[in-house]
């Protein structure tokens, strides 16, 4: 008998350990019953994308300000061109008015090109300047004609004759097209090397201004 009251008296105080003290409540884990809210989720899910928008824009915007301060170069050839206007800068020359329209454009408009004969070497280059100033962007053009032939061996061209080669010049700030130099390069020699598909081009002479008197 004191064997079994000894034994129903063990299991009645591991059910009472089970009992609540003091008329309290189990403690419940509320994660192990049913994780994170959905609301919680949506949040967490909403906050990770938008930071990773942000941080892909922050990305763009630096490769943006990176591209833009790296200068451009330009080096091309055409067959069959020829410049729309070769003596263009002769005619403002000539022009006693200026117009406001022609001395806003003559720098560039010296270097425009259609098809026609011979063969155009052109050399552009433009420099977006620094990213915390205004208005310092700069550019350089070179654009030479020669209206007989491209030339298929090493070939040096006197620039006193305009029929046998013309060479134009301009270089200034975009944003102050009035100021800019431009002008036909002359008294001097011209040298064009064929090199397979590609052509090496020097000039040696000095440069006319045109389009200011």
């Amino acid at each position: 008998m004191s064997v079994l009251s000894n034994a129903v008296g063990a299991d009645r105080r591991a059910a009472s350990a089970l009992r609540p003290s003091c008329g309290g409540r189990l403690p419940l884990n509320r994660r192990s019953l049913g994780g994170m809210s959905a609301g919680k989720r949506i949040l967490k899910m909403v906050l990770i994308v938008t930071a990773s928008v942000v941080a892909l824009a922050v990305v763009a915007v630096g490769g943006l300000f990176a591209y833009t301060a790296i200068d451009k170069e330009d080096r091309f050839y055409l067959v069959d061109a020829e410049p729309s206007d070769p003596d263009y800068l002769f005619t403002l020359d000539a022009d006693s008015e200026k117009s406001s329209l022609d001395r806003e454009r003559f720098g560039f408009a010296v270097h425009r090109l259609k098809r026609g004969m011979g063969v155009v070497f052109g050399y552009r280059f433009y420099s977006s300047g620094s990213v915390t100033v205004i208005d310092d962007e700069l550019y350089r053009k070179v654009t030479i004609w020669i209206p007989s032939w491209a030339p298929q061996s090493q070939t040096e061209l006197n620039l006193r004759d305009r029929a046998k080669a013309i060479v134009m010049f301009s270089r200034g700030a975009s944003a102050w097209p009035r100021n800019d130099c431009s002008g036909y390069v002359s008294s001097g020699s011209l040298r064009v090397e064929h090199r397979g598909a590609r052509y090496a081009v020097s000039v040696h002479a000095q440069l006319e201004p045109r389009g200011y008197s």
